[in-house]
């Protein structure tokens, strides 16, 4: 039986390396290409709508959407919110994930107890949005809707929002959140 000296088994791995690096970038590229390709396809702006009955009072649904220092209470991904704006200023709001400080956000229009217009004003990532909180009586508690409205600068990121976690599953959550909030402190 013959044996192989070491100098050609190092060149049988080296290129078995060279191939999988290869194989490996291309397939890199590919991913990266099919991203861009598919999120440039996407649509820049969006509308979005979602409502739900939450086992509330209006007011008690009113009070809990506006104490934005109290988001975390109910929103489990939130560490802490800061509240600034003085009373006849604009209010403004911060939210804080993971001890990193995240989007900042302005309250445009406030028509207690039915109407709550929020917009993103953080310039952290390149999307702009504009959510509606709608708020009416209802026979089980108080029908919430929100309309997210948004700009989404990035092809990247509108590839994320349309295969991975698109914008109407981002406001379903945040009513999930909101009604099991209730079941946990009716109050």
């Amino acid at each position: 039986m013959e044996t192989q000296t070491p100098s050609v088994r190092n060149t049988r791995g080296s290129r078995a390396v060279k191939i999988l690096f290869a194989v490996g970038l291309l397939s890199v590229c590919l991913i990266t290409f099919g991203v861009f390709a598919l999120g440039a396809r996407e649509p820049l702006e969006h509308q979005v709508q979602a409502e739900r009955v939450i086992p509330a009072p209006l007011d008690s649904v009113w009070a809990r959407l506006v104490d934005f220092g109290a988001y975390p209470a109910w929103r489990p991904e939130l560490g802490m919110v800061k509240v600034g704006g003085q009373p006849g200023d604009s209010l403004t709001y911060m939210e804080v994930i993971g001890g990193r400080e995240g989007m900042m956000f302005l309250v445009e229009e406030m028509q207690p107890p039915h109407r709550l217009v929020v917009r993103n004003i953080s310039d952290k990532l390149p999307l702009a949005q504009l959510w509606d909180y709608e708020l009416v009586r209802d026979p089980g508690g108080c029908r919430v809707r929100i309309t997210e409205t948004g700009t989404v600068n990035s092809v990247s990121l509108r590839f994320y929002f349309r295969y991975v976690n698109s914008h109407n599953e981002s406001i379903e959550r945040r009513l999930d959140l909101l009604e099991k909030s209730y079941n946990r402190d009716p109050s």
